[in-house]
């Protein structure tokens, strides 16, 4: 196999120092940067640092072989998939690689991350497995025709199964012992006017329902888990907070939101329809225009963007949006600021006020196939065609790339310098980057709890 490029090794052991995914806003900092301007750049990719690789001939299924281009695996998952199949994005525990078939298949999927071989093979009762989520050794996942179901990471024994509908449309969210997911309908409810009423249904590890709350549709994406409470932009239009163990609504807002929100100490981002709103966790007031005490400030006050930052009308083509579990147009938090990805454009705001801080083109072909990933110093994007860049945070550089050659069949996840993914004629494959910092983003946005970090579980 090739060495690696000079270029990718000086990546790895270049800046010791990685950003944090809960940063400390500063006013006074967050006001000079907003007042320089953005910092706006065209990202070339220099070819020293670009893998083109060859994923092989569609062969034998589960026959894992090495790719051409550079180091790692390829493995057949499915015959007669094509260009046009959607695949749910994988997830690793370091150890496995899992991933679900397509909408029409209901086959679950067990790899070893280091070699591509079989570890195990699940046969579901319903079809469509959904994005998994790896927590605490099981594998959790809902089935768009109908359950939600519970898997031994490492053995493959179904540990237990939940009908919920007749149909989902969202992933599950597992954190601080509770199992959260949304559906259209409550089966099984004998209360008969809350019957056909959409709920976030909260769920123990056993999966025993503990509590349904009423919300005004299934979520975009998936609910996020942290510090205690659900968050979820639902496709009704409403954005909720919901306290998990006491299974009550804590505050609602109409948000109108295009995907996914992003969650942490600081705030509640999401994309709505033509800006990029935050609202405090706790309270659901919208901090931009309707507050200028923040969570870092205290009783001090900030100067307040009244005009929230513009998003462009049109959602990038995504993916991710192609599927029933569709996450959306979602905002990414890196360090200080804010990503979006829209078109071929990484744009950057700050946390505090809002204001642009930053706009990135990156010479890809085609648009962003979903959210950028926040591995360590390093942003992640990839487009439908399967090129995927991995930029320095940073530097505003391109440090590794690479060209899958195929189509892929949804997102990717980078955890240990590798990347993962599987292509629309429904292949996986494993990729080294050679960037030892890409690290920490193992699944479906992030972690366990769908945010770069977790109040209530060390990542």
């Amino acid at each position: 196999m090739p060495k690696l490029p000079l270029r990718a090794l000086v990546a790895v052991a270049a800046a010791a120092t990685v950003l944090v995914a809960a940063p400390r806003l500063r006013a006074a900092d967050a006001l000079d940067a907003a007042g320089s301007g953005p910092d706006m750049r065209i990202l070339t990719t220099p070819q020293d640092v670009l893998f083109r690789v060859d994923l092989g001939k569609a062969g034998k299924r589960f026959a894992p072989q090495e790719i051409g281009g550079a180091m790692g695996w390829s493995v057949r998952l499915a015959q007669g998939t094509s260009e046009n199949t959607t695949w749910p994005t994988p997830a690793t525990d370091g150890e496995r690689v899992f991933v679900g078939g397509p909408l029409n298949y209901s086959e679950f999927y067990a790899l070893a991350a280091d070699t591509g071989r079989a570890a195990w093979k699940a046969r579901l009762t319903d079809n469509g497995p959904t994005p998994p989520v790896v927590k605490n050794g099981r594998v959790y996942f809902n089935t768009q025709s109908c359950t939600l179901y519970a898997y031994d990471a490492r053995t493959g024994t179904r540990k237990w199964s939940r009908y919920l509908a007749g149909h989902l449309e969202s992933i599950p969210a597992v954190d601080g012992g509770f199992v959260a997911t949304t559906r259209p309908t409550r089966h099984g409810t004998r209360d008969r006017s809350a019957a056909s009423t959409p709920a976030l249904t909260i769920l123990d590890l056993a999966g025993r329902v503990q509590a349904d709350v009423d919300v005004d549709g299934e979520a975009l994406g998936a609910p996020v888990l942290y510090d205690g409470r659900a968050y979820l932009a639902t496709r009704g239009g409403t954005l909720f907070c919901v306290d998990v163990e006491g299974g009550r609504q804590l505050w609602s807002r109409a948000s109108q939101a295009r995907g996914a929100p992003w969650v942490d100490a600081t705030g509640v981002y999401v994309a709505e329809q033509d800006a990029l709103a935050v609202y405090h966790p706790t309270t659901g007031v919208a901090r931009w225009t309707e507050t200028a005490i923040t969570p870092s400030s205290g009783t001090r006050r900030v100067p307040v963007n009244m005009a929230p930052p513009a998003l462009r009308p049109v959602e990038a083509a995504s993916a991710a949006t192609d599927a029933f579990w569709g996450e959306g147009l979602r905002p990414v938090a890196v360090g200080d600021r804010l990503c979006i990805a829209e078109g071929r454009t990484l744009r950057f705001f700050d946390r505090l006020t809002g204001a642009e801080t930053a706009w990135w083109e990156i010479d890809v072909e085609q648009p962003f196939a979903g959210s950028p990933l926040v591995a360590g110093d390093t942003i992640v994007v990839a487009t439908r065609g399967g090129q995927v860049r991995g930029i320095s945070a940073r530097h505003g550089e391109i440090v590794w790339a690479v060209d899958v050659g195929r189509p892929l069949g949804s997102g990717v996840i980078v955890e240990g310098g590798k990347l993962y993914g599987v292509t629309r004629d429904g292949r996986a494959f494993c990729i080294e980057t050679g960037d030892l910092r890409a690290d920490g983003w193992p699944m479906w946005g992030g972690t366990p709890s769908h945010a770069a970090s977790s109040a209530s579980s060390a990542q």
